[in-house]
């Protein structure tokens, strides 16, 4: 059986990451990995958005080795299971990883054969725009939100692929190309080669 693509999406907040995931996801039909966190649930949240952790287990899996990747963020633990991606992968089932670049290149370093997507909007202007309609910060907030942006963007270079997020269904639809293109590897059928030696 041909094994599935790896898939890591990353890019500043207000790329749009999220929807354009969840939306390729279904149609692509690709498993889009849950997080695992020990940060407390938030109102209208469930399980169908992170994996919810006491801190105590999810110190016994890194003990483990059980994460792909994995962070210590402003207290709380975030992380991607290798369990349910390599499960998927297996049965091929294209993966993606929607995670910051920090963790993509965590995961690129274990998994070897990830592909990385970087994605943005269609201007500078566009993500200022974007972050402020959200209307949930303050302006020092917004200024370091912006600034942590910038510093992302600044390592897309190492990326395979940039997509820019114009509108959502052309993005979907580009997501969808590069997973096509990613599953069709050489690496990802040499059990297929083989039957053929």
């Amino acid at each position: 059986m041909s094994k599935g693509a790896l898939l890591i999406i990353s890019g500043p907040s207000g790329a749009g990451k999220s929807t354009v995931c969840r939306q390729a996801a279904l149609r692509g039909d690709v498993y889009l990995s849950i997080s695992a966190t020990t940060r407390r649930k938030r109102p209208g949240e469930s399980e169908a958005d992170y994996d919810f952790l006491s801190v105590e287990e999810f110190e016994r899996l890194i003990a483990l080795e059980a994460f792909l990747e994995y962070a210590n963020v402003h207290g709380n633990y975030y992380g991607t299971l290798k369990a349910p991606v390599f499960e998927s992968l297996d049965k091929g089932r294209s993966v993606f990883l929607e995670i910051d670049v920090q963790g993509g290149a965590q995961v690129r370093q274990s998994y070897e054969g990830a592909i990385r997507v970087f994605m943005l909007p269609p201007s500078k202007a566009a993500l200022k725009e974007r972050l402020l309609g959200r209307g949930t910060e303050t302006a020092a907030e917004f200024e370091k939100r912006m600034e942590n942006a910038i510093a992302e963007i600044a390592q897309s270079k190492d990326y395979d692929y940039l997509i820019v997020n114009d509108t959502i269904e052309e993005t979907v639809q580009m997501l969808l190309a590069v997973t096509k293109a990613s599953e069709q590897r050489v690496k990802n059928h040499l059990d297929f080669i083989e039957t053929f030696l």
